[in-house]
Formats: structure tokens, C-alpha cells, sequence
């Protein structure tokens, strides 16, 4: 299927949808050649046009990793925090667009702190080096999450290990950061 979402403009989305729920779709994605590539959960609200498109079903069906196979941890489709938390669960480093940032505003970046109503994170660069510093939005802000995605995993390997301080850490809402 090709989607398209309003979370990133301009960039369809080409997958098998794995799940939907009232607030999430959460699609197992496909890279060039149509070779499985990784996972996005996507708020479904955004999702404005699905084209069916089963013109590399054949060769998907022929490989050793069909059907696609859904994330080894459960994600929690009901909300933007369960969404975060469970690609966290999955993959250490993430990808995400904010619906609150200029068109095209992406970031890869391992979570350090989730406390309802925001999470802490830090960043890596497009150059793949750790930014300075973690960052903080709001979680309600999260439209779209990538993860275990090639892209990500060269980012993050290249990055090497993330700052001896940058600890997940999940506190109960209303806990002090």
C-alpha cells in the first residue's frame, strides 16, 4: 500500500499495514527494491489517501521473512505515549516528526525521559554524531515514529554509544524530571 499522511508532507509512505486503531496505524514499511525496512506508526487522523498497490507482492510473498513479521515488543495503538513508549521497548533509537514543526522537521533520537505530557530525548545529527544537550516536546506532538528502519540503524551506529548520562528513564505522570 502507498499512504499518504499529513505528518510528513510530501512523502508517501509504502508498507503493509500490521494494526489500526482509532489513533494509530502502526505499517510495516518498504525501502527501495521492496524489501522490508523496519516499522512506522502513524496517527491515523492523518492518513489522507491509501492506494492499494500489490505490484511487489509476489516477490514480498517469495521471501523467507513473509508475512512481516510485528514488532518483537507490543505497541500500545491508543495513544501518542504508548506509541513512543513501545518503539522505545523495540529499538533504543527513533525516528519522529512533530505536528507542531515546519514541514520536513524529522529527528532521529534515543529517549531518555517519558513524563506525560512531554519526553526528554537526545538527538543525532544527519552526520551521525550526538547533538549536545537532550530536548524535550510534548508527546501529544508525536505524528509519525519510525524504528528499526536501515536509516536509523546506520545513524545510530555511526553515532557509536550515546552519552554516558543518557539513561531511559520512566517516571509516573506528574513526577518531577
Amino acid at each position: 500500500m502507498r499512504i499518504q499522511h499529513e505528518g510528513a508532507p510530501g512523502e508517501p509512505l509504502d508498507g503493509i499495514v500490521l494494526d489500526v486503531s482509532a489513533e494509530w496505524t502502526l505499517i510495516a514499511r518498504l525501502r527501495d527494491g521492496a524489501y522490508l525496512d523496519g516499522y512506522s506508526a502513524i496517527r491515523t487522523a492523518d492518513i489522507s489517501a491509501v492506494r492499494p498497490d500489490d505490484r511487489f507482492l509476489p516477490f514480498l510473498k517469495a521471501q523467507r521473512n513473509w508475512p512481516p513479521a510485528r514488532p518483537t515488543h507490543p505497541i500500545d495503538l491508543g495513544s501518542a505515549q504508548g506509541v513512543v513508549r513501545g518503539a522505545l521497548d523495540n529499538a533504543p533509537v527513533l525516528g519522529f516528526y512533530r505536528s507542531t514543526a515546519p514541514s520536513g522537521g524529522f529527528w532521529i533520537a534515543r529517549g531518555i525521559a517519558v513524563v506525560e505530557p512531554h519526553w526528554w530525548y537526545l538527538t543525532i545529527s544527519p552526520e551521525g554524531t550526538w547533538d549536545e544537550g537532550d530536548e524535550r516536546a510534548r508527546i501529544d506532538e508525536v505524528s509519525r515514529v519510525d524504528f528499526l528502519t536501515d536509516y536509523i540503524s546506520v545513524l545510530q551506529e555511526s553515532a557509536g554509544s550515546p552519552p554516558e548520562d543518557s539513561v531511559m528513564v520512566t517516571r509516573p505522570a506528574g513526577a518531577a524530571r
